[in-house]
């Protein structure tokens, strides 16, 4: 495997681009994520730090509707947490529901599918 040229000499193997760069919305954060890597429940993009996005807009530059909170958790603009293993391609199993068990799509607002199906999420 090649090694990119480190910016400050640390012989540290780094074949990826720096995770600083700007997401341009046209491509992965990384140019290795594979296909499939899931769908952001914030920007709707596809990308490695799904858990650790903060984005204030999706991967297309519109807005992004929900937001992570101080403590990390998924909120929708109401400020009230949704729930996140509804946001995934296999949806929630869970039997909990009520107002702290919110079923609605980050990116939407839908109650039919989460943002894994969204149809603004970015599709490779």
């Amino acid at each position: 495997m090649a090694r990119s040229e480190p910016a400050n000499n640390n012989p540290r193997y780094a074949p990826y681009q720096s995770a600083a760069e700007p997401h341009n919305g046209s491509q992965f954060f990384r140019p290795s994520v594979a296909k499939g890597s899931g769908v952001c429940a914030i920007c709707l993009g596809s990308h490695e730090n799904l858990s650790k996005c903060r984005s204030k807009t999706l991967w297309n530059r519109s807005p992004a509707r929900c937001y992570r909170d101080q403590s990390g958790k998924l909120s929708n603009p109401q400020g009230i947490n949704i729930c996140l293993e509804f946001q995934r391609a296999k949806g929630c199993q869970g039997s909990r529901y009520g107002p702290r068990h919110i079923h609605e799509c980050s990116g939407c607002g839908s109650p039919h599918h989460g943002a894994s199906s969204c149809p603004s999420r970015q599709k490779l």
